[in-house]
């Protein structure tokens, strides 16, 4: 992938951009050409973020799941357990998943240590979850 300037969309780093340091740059969008950064928020190429509200009773998954529209919904099959074939994947290693254990309490020993220094966190965390 090549390098864009944010800039003036020529293809150099912005960090080197002749345009930077004048008074008065040209700005050209990267994304659509138009006139502003590509950074620029305003710009409708420019990524949006999604919100999910938080719902009482509703699960993260569900709120985070795009609700799309298939026009020739695909029949669905259901198992009892979960089948492998040579076309599918293996079953994850026993290693593999002392890995991914190992990874997550580590993860959580490291947000122990982000948050240990913060007075009476659990008071707010009781509060914070009252409020939703």
């Amino acid at each position: 992938m090549a390098i864009k300037c944010v800039i003036c969309a020529e293809n150099h780093d912005s960090r080197t951009c002749p345009q930077k340091n004048l008074e008065t740059p040209v700005k050209k969008c990267a994304n659509c050409g138009g006139p502003h950064n590509a950074s620029n928020r305003r710009c409708p190429k420019f990524p949006k973020i999604k919100s999910n509200e938080v719902k009482k009773g509703y699960s993260y998954a569900a709120a985070a799941k795009t609700t799309t529209t298939q026009s020739n919904p695909q029949p669905t099959t259901q198992h009892t357990t979960p089948t492998y074939s040579a076309q599918n994947s293996a079953p994850p290693s026993i290693t593999q998943l002392k890995d991914d254990f190992s990874d997550v309490f580590r993860l959580l020993n490291h947000l122990k240590t982000i948050t240990q220094p913060i007075p009476n966190i659990s008071f707010y965390t009781r509060i914070l979850c009252k409020r939703t």
